[in-house]
């Protein structure tokens, strides 16, 4: 490529999950999940332009032809690629790179209140040291992340009253389409509620099959995911992370390289979640859910279960009715799996995925990141078992509890007789084993055919680890012609409890939460 070197601009943000989960209602959370998207897009584009009035600044160029690098023939400016939550700028002079810093992130100020960004800036970036100068441009990034507390936030009067959606001060009037909702809220709710019909709509293009875009649309209240009244009220909150994109974009040898994997991955991630709604519409129109569906409607419009949050890079949230959270993950892993199956990289994509169900007014950020460890469970148990395959791990809080999902388990779900849980489970793998999610819900499925008293006795024998009690049991259920599901790994059946583990316990939380 001959000598290029320039001056290179990393951005990122800070506390991202916290400024999109921080709210009480799921429309702040749709709201804040395209902010942290739309920094990368039109707030970009505005600077750019004051400072090169003579271009047309194009943000997409990186992507239509990633092999072409303008800024080592002359060009002023150059995009490296925007995806996974950073963007990577190229400027010829190192003046107009601190010039861009101050103005974006002075806009920011204005647009955006609440988010944190966080910039670095190297100066001399050498594209015939491609991975040195990368690693040096994160590596300084992350000290500019954790070097000191940026305050983004104009501090209030002592006499400002407290808005109670935000804890900020009420500055501001929102006027909503419900009367009773207007009032002064602060700037930073009201920027996440102005963001959240354009937010909506964006996800509704982008995921919904075209041949359904007049009937069905994604809600923005936790209260529509299809939960039937007079019913406890379960979500479920889905986490889902690509298990290697870091180490392969660190392998990457020059930027041509970058910007494909960055395209690739966001492009399959996102047909992965449209294959996933679509998987779910056609459960729906066959009735498979009709049990404990009650789909909610409104201006001709049917709410769908399912309501994505954060689709992008190697990164999907959503959430969802608490019965369809295990199920639609599942499908999110198998569908990713078969359409990276094919690629230029030489590598094997997989997911990881955790899945909190719990009442729908858990506090959600509490939840949401109680969803986060159940994927870093997943990602731990995929490390410990060779670094291969896609892994799902979930929970379901019935209760309060406090602390990390390791610290639960270790309070709440072990007994005299072992361990009360077996998973993170494997997904998409067919080999019978005791560690497949598919075996347990084929095991499940025999589960389901015993008498559901019998199922609550065995939920409570387990709970107390009485291996007698185990065997009084299994010999009741023999006296009536009935037996536990064999399972791969021992005489589950006979003894409940072998080395000091069961797969009973999880088959009965997946009798509550799977659509059997």
């Amino acid at each position: 490529m001959g000598d290029c070197k320039v001056s290179a601009v990393l951005l990122d943000t800070v506390s991202i999950q916290k400024y999109i989960f921080s709210g009480r209602k799921l429309k702040e959370f749709v709201g804040a999940s395209y902010i942290v998207n739309w920094i990368y897009d039109e707030p970009i584009k505005e600077v750019l332009n004051s400072l090169f009035p003579s271009k047309s600044i194009g943000l997409e160029c990186w992507e239509n032809n990633p092999e072409k690098i303008d800024i080592c023939n002359g060009d002023d400016f150059e995009v490296g690629y925007i995806g996974g939550g950073n963007a990577l700028l190229f400027f010829k002079d190192e003046e107009k790179a601190k010039q861009f810093i101050n103005k974006w992130t002075l806009n920011l100020l204005y647009m955006t209140p609440g988010l944190i960004p966080a910039c670095a800036l190297i100066n001399d970036f050498d594209f015939n040291n491609y991975q040195a100068s990368i690693k040096r441009i994160f590596d300084r990034l992350e000290q500019v992340k954790t070097s000191f507390p940026v305050n983004v936030l104009i501090p209030r009067h002592g006499i400002s009253a407290e808005c109670q959606l935000s804890g900020g001060a009420k500055e501001v009037w929102y006027n909503s389409v419900d009367p009773t909702e207007s009032g002064y809220i602060s700037s930073i709710l009201k920027t996440k509620l102005d963001f959240a019909e354009t937010a909506n709509k964006k996800f509704e293009d982008d995921l919904i099959p075209d041949a359904y875009k007049t009937t069905l649309a994604f809600t923005t209240e936790i209260d529509k995911l299809g939960q039937k009244q007079g019913e406890e009220n379960y979500i479920a909150i889905v986490h889902a992370d690509d298990n290697s994109t870091g180490k392969l974009f660190r392998s990457c040898n020059d930027l041509n390289a970058t910007r494909k994997l960055s395209h690739f991955l966001k492009t399959k991630t996102k047909e992965a979640m449209c294959c996933t709604i679509n998987d779910l519409i056609e459960e729906i129109k066959a009735r498979s859910f009709d049990s404990f569906l009650n789909l909610s409607t409104f201006r001709n419009k049917t709410f769908l279960p399912i309501r994505p949050l954060i689709v992008g890079g190697d990164d999907i949230t959503f959430v969802s009715h608490g019965k369809l959270g295990i199920w639609l993950a599942e499908r999110l892993i198998k569908n990713y799996q078969d359409l990276t199956g094919t690629n230029d990289f030489n590598h094997k994509f997989t997911l990881s995925a955790g899945v909190l169900i719990a009442k729908a007014h858990m506090p959600f950020y509490r939840a949401y990141r109680l969803a986060e460890d159940l994927c870093g469970q997943a990602k731990k148990k995929r490390r410990a078992s060779s670094n291969s395959g896609n892994w799902l791990d979930f929970h379901i809080a019935y209760g309060g509890f406090t602390g990390t999902i390791e610290d639960i388990r270790r309070r709440y779900y072990r007994t005299p007789m072992g361990e009360l849980c077996l998973r993170p489970l494997k997904v998409g793998d067919r080999t019978p084993d005791s560690d497949s999610l598919e075996t347990f819900i084929e095991a499940t499925k025999t589960l389901s055919s015993i008498p559901r008293s019998k199922v609550m006795e065995l939920r409570k024998v387990l709970a107390m680890g009485d291996q007698s009690a185990g065997k009084i049991l299994v010999n009741n259920l023999s006296y009536r012609g009935q037996t536990l599901p064999p399972f791969p790994g021992g005489s589950y059946k006979q003894e409940i409890w072998v080395g000091g583990k069961t797969p009973y316990f999880d088959m009965i939380e997946l009798l509550e939460f799977y659509p059997i």
